[in-house]
């Protein structure tokens, strides 16, 4: 600037005028100039301004991707120069006016402040910008449908979560249109359940800035498909069955479920019976094999919102071979009549696991009662029983049969106990000695009662006697006969 006047006056001062100021004097013959004087003008500082590189902008501010280096610059005009601060989130992270962020990640997403401050004036000015991080969501969509509402609708669904912006997706059909509105994770379409969508394909497009070319996700509708394991089981009775059932294809995801020989459906818990689910199959185990209860035909069946199928499996449930014949050897009351020893024995080949007993009453009047069993899981080595709990007044039959596991054998000859045979000769040694115990005990307690009364049993001096007379003749009484009777309990 230039004054001609000798003296200059800035009110008011601003920026502008800092800087050297000379005072010059001229005449026509010479020209002066003074030392220059300094004019220092302290101001600011002015409202940050932040720049951020690179350079992307968002709805609310500036964008950045992951793990990109990102540089925020902050400058406040200000004399003497501002001094810098910055603050994430309200929080302080550098000192200085540029800010460098080596590796972008989710966590420096947020808002950033550059405070501004002049030491002189001890004035301070601030400004704060939205920094996003974008990352991408992972992997790539996933679809999957479902059928509703009692299988009247098909409903599409795909999902791609996370992501920053979140992702847009939208359905497609074959011919690559859309199917309603695009939206964010998830996206959902509704189509109405009809055999013509069986074999149609329909995508799922996701879209993300991050991420090119947009990747996709494709859903085939189709009716059920089944296999079995084996189309004919057999297994012996008593055993564990399995049947196998598989779906091959299906969408939306079939229902599998199996049918008895009765043509009912075979629900969890039922008795007999076990439902195995495992991913895209359903296995049946059948425990304790009976022929009448479980063997036919059984059905695998599925359905889904486009249709069903089904597929038969027979279960054959085979008896064990025959056991050999038993017959009746001894059946004999006890001494009671209250229990019985029964024996039997073996008669032709085979396999056996055991035997069982039965019994039937006969009462007078009323004919032969119905047959039990009194006496089952016999080993198969033993050949007798001692079996109690009979009415002496009640007539029994008994049989013995053989069991092959389940299989019982023909039942052997029906039998009535029979009285054990009788021994004379332990009869007469019993007899014997409970007599020769009674004359003993007879014989004591005479010869104690004389010794206790003598004048009942006078003494007797005998007569004497002539030669050559007979005794015979001599004694006149008549002979006494006595009889010992002795009865021995049997």
């Amino acid at each position: 600037m230039g004054v001609t006047k000798r003296l200059i006056q800035l009110d008011p001062v601003n920026r502008t005028h800092l800087g050297w100021y000379t005072c010059t004097a001229h005449n026509a013959v010479n020209q002066l100039s003074s030392e220059g004087a300094f004019l220092d003008v302290i101001y600011g500082p002015d409202n940050p301004v932040i720049t951020v590189e690179p350079l992307g902008f968002t709805e609310e501010g500036f964008g950045a991707s992951e793990r990109e280096e990102v540089t925020l610059s902050c400058l406040a005009a200000s004399n003497p120069p501002s001094l810098y601060v910055w603050l994430h989130d309200h929080t302080r992270v550098h000192a200085g006016p540029t800010y460098v962020i080596a590796s972008a990640g989710r966590a420096h997403t947020g808002l950033y402040t550059c405070l501004a401050r002049n030491s002189r004036l001890d004035t301070h000015t601030q400004t704060s910008v939205q920094l996003t991080v974008y990352w991408e969501p992972l992997r790539s969509p996933t679809c999957w449908t479902m059928a509703t509402i009692r299988d009247q609708f098909i409903m599409l669904s795909c999902e791609w979560p996370g992501g920053e912006p979140p992702a847009v997706l939208s359905w497609l059909d074959e011919q690559e249109q859309p199917l309603g509105s695009s939206s964010s994770s998830p996206a959902i379409y509704l189509l109405q359940a009809q055999e013509d969508l069986a074999g149609r394909e329909f995508t799922c497009r996701g879209t993300h800035p991050l991420r090119a070319p947009d990747p996709l996700c494709r859903l085939r509708l189709e009716a059920p498909q089944l296999a079995v394991a084996e189309p004919r089981v057999s297994v012996l009775e008593g055993e564990e069955a399995w049947l196998g059932c598989a779906l091959l294809a299906g969408l939306p995801p079939a229902q599998l479920l199996w049918l008895g020989p009765q043509r009912r459906q075979v629900e969890p818990g039922t008795l007999g019976f076990t439902l195995h689910s495992e991913g895209t199959q359903l296995r049946l185990s059948v425990q304790g094999a009976d022929p009448a209860r479980h063997g036919g035909t059984y059905q695998c069946m599925a359905q889904n919102a486009l249709g069903n199928s089904s597929r038969s499996v027979l279960l054959e449930v085979l008896r064990y071979p025959a056991p050999p014949n038993v017959t009746i050897s001894r059946l004999t009351y006890g001494r009671r009549r209250s229990e019985v020893q029964l024996q039997w024995a073996v008669r032709g080949p085979g396999n056996l696991t055991g035997f069982l007993v039965q019994r039937r009453a006969s009462v007078p009047g009323l004919g032969a009662g119905a047959w039990e069993t009194v006496a089952g899981d016999i080993e198969p080595e033993s050949r007798g029983r001692r079996l109690g709990g009979l009415d002496p007044g009640v007539r029994y039959g008994f049989r013995v049969l053989a069991l092959n596991h389940r299989t019982a054998g023909h039942p052997s000859e029906v039998k009535t106990p029979a009285d054990p045979p009788f021994s004379a000769y332990a009869a007469v040694l019993g007899a014997a000695g409970a007599g020769m115990v009674v004359a003993t005990v007879a014989s004591l307690l005479v010869f104690q009662y004389a010794a206790r009364h003598p004048d009942t049993f006078p003494c007797t001096e005998p007569s004497p006697t002539t030669p050559g007379s007979d005794p015979a003749q001599e004694s006149m009484e008549p002979p006494v006969n006595v009889t010992i009777t002795v009865t021995a309990a049997p």
